[in-house]
């Protein structure tokens, strides 16, 4: 969003502030995973945000580095260690429940060396489904939106996201949403 935003603005000829520039910037960081799901353009882009908005990196990453607060600490320190590992040749899946912050948890797994992680939370009736995966993964075909879109969709609920990072939400078990997860997941290796 922040690329097509930059777009229009640049485009248009409108002169933007530092503030606007900070904004667009942190959003575009933000949305890549910090430029892990970046292409040539986003790079583009957020060079030419640099320059209009007289703006250092360091600026925007200030933003983006506001310390974890004790409860999302604990929750993903739980989701590592009710976590189930589980190798399919030579990837490693992680599947976990845990009460909040999914996303942060699936993240945490694939940085502590899963392939794929996938960290389900129940809320009220509905359970939400965060995944997340290495590049690598991506490269040999898993797509996470694809799979988390079609399952929700399935349960009567909804999904997407990117290749790497993506959640769903729907009503359902949630041990048998992450094992239909992880299973799909599981076909789309040779």
């Amino acid at each position: 969003t922040a690329e097509i935003v930059w777009t229009i603005l640049r485009d248009s000829h409108v002169k933007v502030t530092s503030a606007m520039a900070l904004g667009l910037l942190v959003g575009m960081i933000s949305d890549t995973g910090r430029f892990k799901r970046a292409t040539p353009e986003t790079f583009l882009a957020a060079s030419e945000i640099l320059v209009a908005g007289e703006l250092d990196y360091e600026d925007a990453l200030q933003i983006l580095s506001i310390p974890a607060d004790i409860s999302r600490k604990i929750a993903v320190l739980r989701a590592a260690s009710r976590a189930k590992i589980e190798r399919h040749d030579n990837w490693l899946f992680a599947i976990t429940m845990i009460n909040s912050f999914e996303g942060y948890a699936a993240n945490a797994l694939v940085d502590l060396g899963a392939d794929v992680a996938f960290a389900a939370g129940l809320h009220g009736d509905l359970v939400r489904i965060s995944a997340r995966s290495s590049r690598e993964a991506s490269l040999h075909g898993l797509d996470l939106a694809a799979i988390l879109r079609e399952i929700a969709l399935a349960h009567g609920g909804e999904g997407g996201g990117h290749k790497t990072a993506a959640a769903m939400e729907t009503k359902g078990d949630p041990c048998a949403l992450l094992e239909e997860c992880k299973k799909r997941a599981f076909e789309s290796f040779p």
